[in-house]
């Protein structure tokens, strides 16, 4: 699928009000559901008359009807992947496993870069994303796609390491926060009070690894994604909420073909939508704003 024959469909829909169900719009079901709905934190989205605080009882409800209908637009054997943060884990969890399908994984997702709390709480630096089975179809799995430098074989250079690298475990971690010049400083100190140890020289590899390749580094099975900042080049400055497109990245390339249907229950920035163009997926994007959809369409044009 090239850029000139992509296909892309931006359906306005509200979950709870809406009266013609999403799949009934689509052309082929889908092969890929992500979503990642608002927290019910109080966030200022455009055209949403509840500013997300709905009660206890109206978030639930909000969460089944969009997790029934989505179910719904995918076919057999199609990954759904929904994110969350701490307070809604365990409850969403249970309703996933009773109205999607086998859970595949619970991944945990390190927000390099996460609001500091101060001295009010912990800081809160991770979400969970459940992946899930829809039915009883084959899964698309890809793990060559998404295949990252093991320590073993960067830092360590152990013969016995896979030359095509490792695939990721269940807590994602990339290292963009790694912080290169404070560690060659560190290492310089050492040095004039010391000849330096294994342990410095392979610190100095692991940086310069991660600043020759500029990609994701994985020691063990921890995977971090920053926290897009509002200096990013990948920030839009109309959406209040985005997600890096690393993480989008690995979920389409891990779980998706060229050429499959990718749906995004909460379209919000558009960020998958960029993606699933620069990857070869044809896209289906839902949002209840009609705002968020036409700036969507402008940054996709």
């Amino acid at each position: 699928m090239t850029t000139q024959d992509w296909s892309c469909k931006l359906i306005a829909h509200d979950y709870l009000s809406g009266v013609v169900p999403v799949h009934v719009r689509l052309d082929k079901p889908a092969d890929l559901i992500f979503a990642d709905p608002p927290y019910n934190l109080g966030i200022e989205y455009a055209d949403d008359n509840t500013r997300d605080r709905l009660g206890p009882k109206e978030y639930r409800r909000l969460t089944e009807a969009s997790i029934i209908e989505l179910v719904n637009c995918a076919r057999p054997g199609a990954t759904f992947w929904w994110m969350t943060t701490e307070e809604h884990a365990d409850w969403t969890g249970e309703l996933l496993s009773r109205v999607v399908g086998p859970r595949l994984y619970r991944i945990v997702w390190h927000e390099a870069f996460a609001q500091y709390q101060g001295d009010r709480s912990l800081t809160r630096d991770y979400r969970f994303i459940f992946c899930h089975r829809v039915g009883d179809g084959p899964v698309t799995w890809n793990p060559n796609a998404i295949r990252v430098p093991s320590a073993r074989q960067a830092i360590y250079k152990d013969k016995r390491a896979n030359s095509k690298g490792r695939v990721p475990g269940t807590t994602w971690d990339f290292a963009p926060d790694l912080n290169i010049d404070q560690v060659a400083k560190e290492v310089v100190d050492l040095i004039r009070c010391r000849p330096p140890s294994d342990g410095d020289v392979a610190l100095v590899k692991h940086a310069c690894l991660h600043a020759a390749l500029r990609t994701p580094f994985t020691p063990g099975d921890v995977w971090k994604f920053r926290r897009l900042q509002g200096t990013s080049v990948d920030h839009v400055d109309w959406h209040p909420c985005q997600l890096p497109p690393e993480l989008l990245q690995r979920i389409v390339k891990g779980w998706s073909n060229p050429g499959d249907t990718v749906l995004d229950g909460f379209a919000g920035s558009g960020s998958l939508a960029k993606v699933c163009k620069a990857l070869g997926r044809a896209f289906v994007g839902v949002d209840r704003s009609p705002t968020y959809l036409s700036l969507i369409a402008k940054e996709l044009a």
